[in-house]
């Protein structure tokens, strides 16, 4: 991997699919012409230097990922656009398109958010707080992934934004947030796609689904959620 002489960082990302199945790589890196054992203790001058990159990297992050939160929260309400892979090179991935936006619903409402995947690699949906957290993914199905989400028969993911649980499969659970963020994700992807996003009343969801769309009783869903859990677990234990 080439690098030029400013680079100072490296970032590695894996996405996973299959949550039970799949485990993070093993990664290190080595300098190969360093020479051990290293010297015993750093000077006053070697610690300052970092504890100044340090503070350098918090300002220049902070700043950043605020403008990034307000830029989606100050979108249009159950609105989210993707990047166009023009502008993918920034964020570390060649061909991946980022999908920026927000929702905002009361507990009797909901957000129908629809989608036509395009031909690609990976693609997920994540909702967020108002500081872009991720929403609890291991207790709540806050994120679904192209190997977790089901399909509609004409190919378009529609899934459910709510507070409560619709009892449909693609149910996004806002953690009882009434804004935040939306988060949207394509990998190696040969084409961006417009996603919808619609506010409806909470009890009229499924008006808004099609009438194949399968329905989850509770003890489904908590079944779902203690695998989900459990997966979630085992690939940080590794």
């Amino acid at each position: 991997m080439t690098i030029d002489a400013e680079a100072g960082s490296l970032c590695v990302r894996q996405v996973f699919s299959d949550w039970a199945t799949e485990r993070p790589a093993n990664l290190v890196i080595e300098c190969i012409d360093a020479v051990y054992p290293p010297p015993a203790a750093l000077s006053e001058a070697d610690v300052a230097a970092r504890a100044e990159r340090l503070v350098r990297w918090l300002d220049k992050a902070g700043a950043y990922w605020d403008k990034m939160c307000k830029l989606s929260l100050n979108a249009p309400s159950n609105s989210l656009a993707f990047t166009p892979l023009s502008e993918s090179a920034w964020g570390g991935f060649q061909n991946q398109a980022y999908g920026m936006g927000s929702f905002r619903c009361a507990p009797d409402e909901a957000v129908i958010l629809e989608f036509t995947p395009p031909s690609c690699h990976y693609w997920s949906f994540g909702l967020g707080n108002w500081y872009w957290e991720t929403v609890n993914w291991f207790s709540r199905q806050s994120s679904l992934n192209h190997a977790q989400a089901r399909l509609d028969d004409d190919g378009v993911f529609r899934a459910v934004i709510a507070h409560r649980d619709p009892g449909v499969p693609n149910w996004l659970d806002t953690g009882g947030h009434t804004h935040g963020t939306v988060n949207g994700r394509l990998l190696l992807t040969d084409s961006v796609p417009n996603p919808t996003m619609k506010l409806v009343p909470f009890d009229d969801a499924r008006r808004f689904l099609p009438t194949e769309t399968p329905t989850v009783i509770a003890a489904e869903r908590t079944e779902q959620l203690r695998l989900r859990r459990r997966s979630a677990h085992l690939r940080n234990s590794h």
